[in-house]
């Protein structure tokens, strides 16, 4: 791996640890009791790799939903011991906005992140 490309790691990892915790900081019941911090790096894992392998489908504004409810119900799937109650949709759908906001400010993607669905519902009124 070349410079550059550890620079990008880098970034990327620290753009994804900052989006799960803003994704999970009002959500400390998340997670079920005695959750090892292994299981839930391995978890982060999944959700990272998954997220980075559809990040181009985020450009189409009418999939935006779909893919943080397909992301959603894939963690459910996988983990499902791992949170209280499922991961909720509004946490994966936080994840994913912050998440793409900071590889559009990084200049790592040339389409503008799409709003939050439930955000642009409010912000009309």
């Amino acid at each position: 791996m070349n410079l550059k490309e550890k620079k990008e790691k880098f970034l990327l990892d620290i753009f994804f640890s900052n989006s799960v915790s803003a994704a999970f900081q009002r959500n400390h019941y998340v997670y079920r009791k005695n959750i090892s911090d292994k299981r839930k790096k391995v978890m982060k894992g999944y959700i990272f790799d998954r997220l980075q392998d559809s990040i181009s489908e985020y450009a189409r504004p009418e999939t935006v939903i779909d893919r943080i409810e397909n992301l959603q119900q894939a963690v459910n799937q996988k983990y499902p011991k791992i949170f209280k109650s499922g991961l909720h949709f509004g946490t994966v759908q936080k994840l994913v906005n912050l998440y793409l906001k900071f590889l559009w400010c990084a200049d790592f993607i040339d389409f503008n992140p799409p709003h939050c669905p439930i955000d642009s519902l409010f912000s009309q009124n």
